[in-house]
């Protein structure tokens, strides 16, 4: 079970990296990011920090409660920055 967790995130990671990639290269070239792919990086990172707090909590013998936290720390971190986004997103239209 352990494997198969560790693999989800890294392919969560995976995924994560392709959207950074294709808002990188849309920044350059039009001057901002596609709302799609930066909805992708935050979906994939919760994704990804969720299986990965669930694989620490199954299989740390040392501080499990702590490095649980942490990836709870980091969910909320990534929520908030992605409720944050969609506020700005929904006022840009507004405009």
């Amino acid at each position: 079970m352990n494997t198969y967790l560790m693999y989800g995130t890294f392919i969560l990671l995976g995924l994560l990296l392709v959207c950074w990639f294709i808002n990188l290269i849309l920044v350059q070239k039009k001057g901002e990011p596609s709302l799609w792919a930066s909805r992708g990086l935050y979906v994939f990172g919760l994704l990804a920090v969720v299986l990965n707090a669930v694989r620490v909590g199954m299989t740390a013998k040392t501080y499990p409660g702590t490095l649980v936290f942490a990836n709870i720390v980091a969910f909320i971190c990534i929520l908030i920055a992605f409720i944050r986004m969609e506020k700005e997103h929904k006022n840009k239209g507004r405009e």
